[in-house]
């Protein structure tokens, strides 16, 4: 079980990252969703582990008691019928930290559904417990006004139950209802400690980074992150800033995950990469290629970072005779091992190298061989109209 979920979180990161970077088919799942389905959420042990899915099929009503990775569904972002003002790219963020929430919130076990639920409130006459059981069902199972609805029976015996307040402001956030939802969010995050303190945090950010108040959400962001570092806190809060222009704050950011997750978390490397050539900071660029070089073995991509920077730094031959060092490593790659994605990791060395009729003719075969490439199939429609080459079989 450890390791199918070693290997599912690896998936789920870089389908994270393929997003972030707007290279992935997936890159708008949510906002595509936003107004017809459920977000799709795993459900792990470690909250660390908690995974992002993207399954097409409705779940059952409300999880499936026989599967021991239990998937539940939260629509924090994607059930809300409001208007999304946010770009795709924060409701994809906004999406992986409602993951972080789920792993913060109580868990009251899958083993009984909402049917069984029913039955027994019907005859037990405490039965606040089992209310409260059947609203977070009825919210998983993306059913947000059945489980209001058990919320004010209890809000009407409990109206200061902590976690009765969390499930309501969760569910009044996916009606759309922010203004409410962050009022309780507000008075819990006052009132409370420990991981409900936390998740309320998560979900105000939620709340506020969708209305476009992301100097707030990252403040929320900061004090969950000194409590519980995790990846995707990182990258959200780091998005967030550069949204808001402060690609220092951002590039600190980044710099403080790597320390804190280790130096070998690719994601954050590529984001603060990023964010470095964006400031102007090209040395610092550099610094890092070159140490990440260093610590991985197929080096294609992060060579033609390192191209990239030289020619920012008016350093054009140095940067051509990087290009061809990618090139070669390229080649190296696909005689080992000849699949789509290596032939299309040498198309772009072609690109960067203004070879547009090599280009053309291996994005060419790379969509034939594997059509559900959708960044081959972007790169192939930009890279056409820039050469009259004629490609052989």
């Amino acid at each position: 079980m450890k390791e199918t979920l070693v290997t599912a979180y690896r998936q789920a990161e870089d389908m994270w990252f393929l997003s972030v970077r707007g290279r992935s088919e997936h890159s708008d799942v949510w906002s595509k969703k936003a107004s017809t389905t459920k977000a799709q959420c795993c459900h792990a042990e470690n909250p660390l582990d908690a995974l992002l899915c993207n399954t097409p099929s409705k779940p059952k009503n409300p999880v499936d008691p026989s599967s021991k990775n239990i998937q539940i569904c939260h629509p924090a972002v994607a059930g809300r019928t409001g208007t999304l003002r946010l770009s795709k790219l924060i409701n994809t963020m906004i999406a992986a930290l409602v993951v972080i929430i789920l792993s913060l919130l109580p868990a009251f076990g899958h083993d009984v559904d909402i049917d069984a639920l029913s039955d027994r409130i019907a005859y037990q006459a405490d039965r606040d417990e089992l209310l409260l059981q059947r609203a977070q069902l009825y919210r998983l199972n993306g059913q947000p006004k059945q489980a209001l609805a058990d919320l004010e029976r209890i809000q009407a015996q409990q109206p200061g139950n902590p976690d009765m307040q969390m499930e309501r402001a969760l569910v009044l956030a996916d009606l759309g209802r922010d203004s409410e939802a962050e009022a309780i969010l507000d008075k819990l995050i006052a009132d409370q400690t420990g991981d409900l303190r936390r998740a309320a945090l998560c979900e105000r950010a939620v709340v506020l980074g969708r209305n476009q108040r992301l100097s707030l959400a990252i403040r929320d962001l900061n004090e969950v992150i000194a409590a519980q570092p995790a990846l995707q806190l990182y990258l959200i809060r780091g998005d967030f800033q550069e949204k808001l222009g402060k690609l220092a704050a951002a590039a600190k950011g980044y710099r403080a995950g790597l320390a804190k997750l280790g130096g070998k978390t690719a994601i954050l490397k590529e984001r603060l990469f990023a964010v470095e050539i964006a400031g102007g900071n090209y040395a610092a660029a550099l610094e890092l290629v070159d140490e990440h070089l260093a610590q991985i073995p197929v080096k294609t991509s992060w060579l033609l970072k390192r191209a990239e920077v030289l020619e920012l730094l008016d350093e054009p031959q140095q940067a051509d005779a990087v290009r061809q060092e990618a090139l070669a490593e390229a080649n190296r790659v696909l005689e080992k091992r000849f699949t789509a994605m290596n032939r299309l990791t040498r198309s772009k060395v072609y690109i960067a190298s203004r070879r547009y009729g090599d280009a053309y003719c291996e994005l060419q075969r790379v969509v034939a061989q594997a059509p559900q490439l959708q960044e081959a199939q972007q790169l192939f429609e930009k890279v056409q109209p820039q050469t009259d080459r004629l490609c052989s079989d």
